[in-house]
Parts: structure tokens; C-alpha cells; sequence
């Protein structure tokens, strides 16, 4: 590369010197009157200029230039890696990113865990007696206007337009979805779909037992007829029954049909609502009556004698 560019230099020198030569002696020759004239450029001599310089430019460009693509600056103290750290260290490296790829994983919205949680919530929390009903409900009706909303307000169970189920389903399913992913990033997402179904069975379970107790919400209807069946079992204890001595549950149940010929058929009142009454009634005296597994009621007996005195309702 360098004898190339010195080859070029010393042509074009050449050529610069034997276009000057001659003009030299051309010049000693002619006249002062001619000096102006013969001092203009010639159109051989413009050749030769524009030539002198490509070769110049041409020399110049290949010249080599020092390379920076390498850094010259050399580290004080050379360390050599363990290969066992370096294995640890990618062991660490690809842990970190499962658990990265697990975190974008729980972040996604997966129906069926969703759904599932869903139906578990709306089942733990007392399904159409959920908390969340009644003050949804109050945002979009008013409650002068809505015997339903009043019936609920007042702690009652009514049913709601259609328009509110649809709402609870949107608004249990975000519910589901975010305790599906907050169950996913807790214990993982092979642990959130069966967590899911068993707390869908418990939920379903506590479903079945309120309503097998009576813990469900009654209607007014319903509140109303065990307001006046608490009233009638009232009037009929004063009349019928006295304290002391013991009786059996059935015999209760057999004078107060008696004693309100209303209800002698059992398919206006069941014996079983006439049980409740009678277990309720002795809650609140005190335990001075009290029912054995046999079924019989001791502190209390049933007053024979007042079937001639006492009218029957009717």
C-alpha cells in the first residue's frame, strides 16, 4: 500500500515538471508585450493541473488509517471464573426467569378458574343474600318506589329484577379472577384451580345447611306467618299448657291443633313447624323446660281439664 502511493506521488511529480520546463524557456524568448498574453493558462497546462491532482487526492486516500475497533487499554488484574460459580449462576439466571414467566402467567384471566371462584364466592357469601346485592341495588332504584328494595333494606329476602343477576355475575367473575390470580401467585397455578373446586363444594355445603336450618333470609310474607303463629302459640301456652311435670312433644303438637281447629289439617301447618314453635317457646324459659333426646318435654304439662272450659278458635 505504501509503494502504491509513492508510485503516484512521484508521477504526478513528473508530470508537473515537464509541463514547467518547457514554458520556462519559452518565456526567456518572448517580449515583454507578449508576457501578459503567454501567462494565461493554456488548455494542456489546465489538463495537466487537474490531473497532478487526482493523482495527489487519489495517493492521499489510500494512505492506511490506525484502527480504533480494538481497545489497547489492558485490565490491571486477570480473574479466572469457576466454572461451578458459572453454572450456579445460570441455574439462578433461569429460576429467576420462571418465576418471572410464572408472575406473567397468574396476571392472565383464565375463565374457568375465574368461574369457578366465582361460584364459590357467590356461594360463601349467601348467594342471592349476598352483602353485595342490596347496596348495589340501592344505587340504581330508589326504595319509595320498589317494594322489593324495601322488603331487602328491612332485612327481608325478595326477588330482584333480572337486569341485578346479570350485574352480580360481572361483578363476582372480576371478583373470581382476581382472587384466581392472587391464589396463582401465592401457591401457584397448579394449586388455584383445585382450591377453586373445593372451595366451590364448602361454599355449596353451607349453602345446603342454611337452607336445611331456616337460616335463610324469609320473605315479609313468610316473616308475617311466623309472626302470627308465634302469637297463636302464645295464646294457646297460657291457655293449655302448666308448669311442672313432663309431656311429650307430640302431645303438645296434638293440643294445639286442637286448640285452633285451624290447623288440625297438616297441610295448612306441618308438625315439624309446630316442633320449632314449641323449641323455641322453651329457649326462652329459662331451662326450666327442657326436651330430652326421647322427645320429652320436662317442667311443663298440658292442662286436660281446660278442653271443657276454654272455647277452641277457630
Amino acid at each position: 500500500m505504501h509503494r502504491q502511493s509513492a508510485v503516484f506521488i512521484l508521477l504526478g511529480l513528473a508530470l508537473a515538471s515537464a509541463s514547467f520546463i518547457p514554458s520556462t524557456f519559452q518565456q526567456v524568448h518572448r517580449t515583454k508585450k507578449n508576457l501578459a498574453l503567454f501567462e494565461q493558462p493554456t488548455r494542456l497546462s489546465e489538463q495537466r493541473r487537474i490531473l497532478l491532482s487526482s493523482l495527489v487526492i487519489a495517493a492521499t486516500s489510500t494512505l492506511p488509517v490506525p484502527s480504533t475497533a480494538y481497545d489497547k487499554t489492558y485490565p490491571i488484574e486477570l480473574q479466572a471464573v469457576d466454572p461451578g460459580i458459572r453454572r450456579q449462576q445460570q441455574k439462578v439466571n433461569l429460576i429467576k426467569e420462571q418465576q418471572e414467566m410464572e408472575q406473567r402467567a397468574a396476571m392472565r384471566v383464565k375463565p374457568l378458574s375465574a368461574a369457578l371462584w366465582a361460584s364459590a364466592l357467590w356461594f360463601l357469601s349467601g348467594s342471592r343474600s349476598n352483602p353485595v346485592l342490596t347496596p348495589l341495588a340501592n344505587i340504581f332504584y330508589d326504595p319509595n318506589e320498589e317494594a322489593w328494595l324495601r322488603d331487602r333494606n328491612d332485612g327481608l329476602f325478595a326477588n330482584v329484577p333480572n337486569i341485578l343477576y346479570v350485574a352480580m355475575v360481572i361483578v363476582f367473575f372480576a371478583a373470581g379472577a382476581v382472587t384466581d390470580s392472587l391464589a396463582q401467585l401465592a401457591a401457584g397455578p397448579a394449586v388455584s384451580l383445585p382450591l377453586a373446586g373445593v372451595c366451590l363444594v364448602t361454599g355449596a355445603a353451607l349453602e345446603l345447611g342454611r337452607v336445611a336450618s331456616g337460616d335463610k333470609r324469609v320473605t315479609r310474607d313468610e316473616m308475617e306467618t311466623a309472626e302470627r303463629l308465634e302469637q297463636e302459640f302464645s295464646e294457646f301456652v297460657q291457655a293449655r299448657l302448666l308448669p311442672g311435670g313432663n309431656c311429650h312433644r307430640q302431645e303438645i303438637v296434638k293440643a294445639f291443633r286442637r286448640y285452633h281447629a285451624k290447623y288440625r289439617s297438616e297441610e295448612v301447618i306441618t308438625d315439624l313447624e309446630i316442633e320449632r314453635l314449641i323449641r323455641s317457646w322453651s329457649q326462652t324459659q329459662k331451662g326450666n323446660v327442657k326436651m330430652s333426646s326421647s322427645g320429652f318435654y320436662s317442667g311443663v304439662r298440658i292442662n286436660t281439664d281446660a278442653d271443657v272450659f276454654v272455647e277452641r278458635r277457630r
